[in-house]
């Protein structure tokens, strides 16, 4: 009897750790295979975060800040003045275009250069009447010389007739040859003037667009938010002195964010466009959001780093490179109702659904 009880203790154990195994077992393939095959059916990341448009601000001339009328985190829209500048300056650079502009008004076509381009013209018609008149007088001259030969042959006129008559067309000649020269320095004479009205005229348009700059320049003393959104990142006060283009704050549009997953370049075989997207934010722990694959940047993060990886300087190390993927929100959370809001650089964990592309 003892026998077989000691031999049926050992069967009972074997049993029961038998049975145990098989529990841990059929425990294990139902929580084990559902997550294969989730795991087999998506890729997933937490190198990712949400991503939006953020304006720099900054000023597009140099001046002393007089008021700033926004602070940190505030609601601004498009078009509202975030910040002047003290305006003197710009305003003495307007006065001083103003009267250049002035003087070239008086220099141009209506002025100066215009009343020298109408004396060179009066002065050309004077010498092409005289030149006319030199003509009239070399004709008579010339028929008086004939005559008197033809005289002076019949024996009819004398010597003295004849020499003065010659002597009255070789002046006429010269004072022709004279006019004809007058009249056509004459013609120099307007070219010049001319290319001085050209010259008025062209100093007159840059006048014009100095002014223009000038007061572009003193336009840009107030200073109004390019979009709307939210104020961040202001480092900006009164009577402060800034330089053109130095950025002394940022706005966070009000615009739709998106999420940027760095995935490894082993992880894009089957992520395609159009693919649905699961997303926890670390800002909203237990609700998931919906998302779609948008699109798949065409280089490596690595290659808009400040220091580029270079393979061919012989230290070359095999480094498995993540490349962005964006990924746009179906149901983004709203704000409000003790939600904070989905902003810039918030924490994102993505899987990716790669049966669900077309």
């Amino acid at each position: 009897m003892k026998s077989g009880n000691m031999e049926n203790g050992p069967k009972k154990k074997k049993s029961k750790r038998n049975i145990i195994l098989l529990a841990i077992a059929v425990v294990g393939l139902a929580f084990g295979i559902p997550r294969w095959w989730y795991a087999h059916n998506h890729e997933t990341t937490d190198d990712s975060q949400i991503e939006g448009h953020i304006l720099a601000v900054s000023s597009r001339v140099g001046a002393f800040v007089s008021q700033v009328y926004v602070r940190d985190e505030q609601a601004v829209k498009a078009g509202d003045t975030l910040f002047t500048l003290d305006p003197r300056e710009l305003e003495i650079k307007v006065r001083l275009a103003e009267a250049d502009l002035l003087a070239a008004q008086a220099a141009a076509k209506g002025g100066v250069a215009g009343a020298g381009a109408r004396v060179a013209e009066s002065q050309k018609t004077a010498a092409q009447a005289n030149l006319e008149s030199m003509a009239a007088n070399l004709a008579k001259a010339k028929a008086d010389v004939e005559r008197t030969r033809n005289l002076f042959k019949q024996e009819i006129a004398s010597r003295a007739s004849l020499d003065a008559a010659e002597a009255a067309f070789r002046s006429a000649q010269a004072t022709y040859a004279a006019a004809a020269e007058a009249a056509r320095g004459s013609s120099f004479t307007i070219a010049g003037a001319n290319a001085q009205v050209r010259a008025a005229d062209a100093r007159l348009v840059a006048a014009e667009a100095a002014l223009d700059a000038a007061r572009l320049q003193l336009g840009y003393t107030v200073v109004t938010a390019p979009t709307s959104g939210h104020i961040a990142k202001k480092n900006l006060e009164n009577g402060q002195q800034i330089a053109a283009g130095q950025a002394v704050m940022a706005i966070v549009e009000d615009s739709p964010v998106w999420v940027v997953a760095n995935l490894k370049e082993t992880q894009l075989a089957s992520v395609r466009p159009g693919e649905n997207v699961e997303m926890e934010v670390d800002a909203f722990p237990g609700k998931t959001l919906k998302g779609r694959v948008a699109s798949i940047q065409n280089a490596t993060g690595a290659r808009f780093s400040l220091l580029p990886p270079d393979n061919a300087s012989g230290n070359f190390t095999k480094v498995v490179q993540r490349v962005p993927v964006r990924i746009d929100l179906v149901d983004p959370i709203k704000a409000g109702s003790g939600n904070p809001p989905l902003v810039p650089g918030m924490s994102v964990s993505v899987s990716i659904d790669i049966r669900s592309g077309g």
